[in-house]
């Protein structure tokens, strides 16, 4: 495994789930990230939201997966919303325009207000 990698995935109910990535996301952790989307749609529905407040690296195999990540869910007729803090992260996120194609917020919080209009109606 990556240093220090963990996850953590957590059912908000009613087809919102959040992934939460601790460490380094490398293409020694991808499978388990990519596994975690696969269940997220598999049993709860649309909405995700990928924490990376923990995250202390994310490779291009992890930004591939944030893009995966978001067909899944717009496949699912919803939506995926990126939490990051690291400035390196979002050094990586700018480089490659993903901060374009993603939504990107600081807090989790600030991501589950976002979805939740599009959750209400």
């Amino acid at each position: 495994m990556g240093a220090n990698f963990g996850l953590h995935e957590q059912s908000r109910g009613e087809g919102l789930y959040v992934v939460s990535v601790r460490g380094e996301v490398d293409l020694l952790t991808i499978g388990d990230l990519k596994a975690a989307v696969r269940r997220a749609f598999e049993h709860e529905g649309a909405d995700l939201v990928f924490d990376l407040t923990a995250a202390t690296f994310v490779d291009s195999s992890g930004l591939v997966a944030l893009v995966g990540g978001q067909r899944a869910a717009r496949a699912h007729g919803g939506r995926l919303v990126v939490v990051n803090v690291d400035p390196d992260i979002a050094r990586s996120l700018s480089i490659t325009a993903l901060d374009q194609l993603l939504t990107v917020v600081d807090s989790v919080e600030e991501a589950l207000r976002l979805l939740e209009p599009a959750r209400a109606g």
